[in-house]
């Protein structure tokens, strides 16, 4: 289990008197009532600029005149000097409150996405996302040439080539070795000529693995594409990859067996 996430530091929460006067300012500057303003940090030439952005009651972004943006910077900078201005900040008028912003990362990146109270529940606070940590899975690279030759070494025998991320990917190579193409743009066939190898894609956890297989005693007849519309005619419903991986099985067929 994790540590329990808080939220990042408030530098400083506003007395009523000073929210208003702050609400006020931001409010003559956007040309409109504001709810939140972020404030980013950004480097222009050698020195640093605030990017800023207000929202209004509707939580609408409010459009910003020349300058405003700079205004709204300058007065919580002013108001707020204790702050760490090199990182971004959001300030909330409904409590006059300064904290730090931290992107809001997906669920769907993260392993694990903790969160502290959201901006509509009772207490109106932000909420704030703090992604675990991801380690970085760096991507298998096959190597077709060995694969190739040790296939070559062992007729007959089926040998693991490696795993892809898609069925679509898997699918796509294993019909490549059988057509003895290239298996990416610039490479050597390793697989030539046509019909010297065969293919077959496992389903393995969330990846596919791809197995090859020599067969030099083997003729291929790759499969036309007008024999797969002749076989989408006659009522099969499988896709073109899996109707040449199903004629592949029959060398010496011209078109689909029925």
């Amino acid at each position: 289990m994790s540590a329990p996430v808080t939220s990042p530091p408030t530098y400083r929460t506003a007395d009523a008197i000073e929210r208003r006067s702050i609400n006020h300012l931001l409010a003559e500057a956007a040309g409109a009532g504001v709810s939140e303003v972020r404030i980013t940090p950004a480097r222009y030439g050698n020195g640093r600029v605030w990017c800023a952005m207000a929202l209004g009651y509707d939580r609408r972004e409010i459009p910003l005149q020349r300058g405003a943006a700079a205004s709204l910077a300058a007065i919580l900078r002013q108001h707020f000097s204790r702050a760490d201005w090199t990182r971004p900040q959001d300030y909330w008028s409904r409590d006059g409150s300064l904290r730090e912003h931290v992107v809001r990362i997906p669920e769907c990146l993260s392993n694990e996405v903790l969160t502290v109270p959201a901006p509509d529940q009772a207490d109106g606070s932000p909420t704030y996302w703090v992604p675990a940590s991801k380690p970085r899975v760096a991507k298998a690279v096959i190597k077709h040439g060995a694969v190739a030759a040790e296939a070559a070494a062992a007729p007959g025998t089926w040998v693991r080539a490696g795993s892809y991320g898609s069925d679509y990917a898997a699918a796509t190579a294993a019909r490549r070795v059988r057509d003895g193409a290239a298996l990416s743009a610039g490479s050597r066939s390793w697989y030539a000529p046509a019909g010297r190898y065969e293919s077959r894609c496992e389903q393995v956890g969330d990846r596919t693995e791809l197995w090859v297989r020599y067969r030099p005693d083997t003729e291929f007849h790759p499969a036309p594409r007008q024999d797969f519309s002749a076989s989408v005619d006659g009522g099969f419903t499988e896709t073109f990859e899996d109707y040449c991986a199903r004629t592949a099985t029959s060398p010496t067929s011209e078109g689909p067996t029925t």
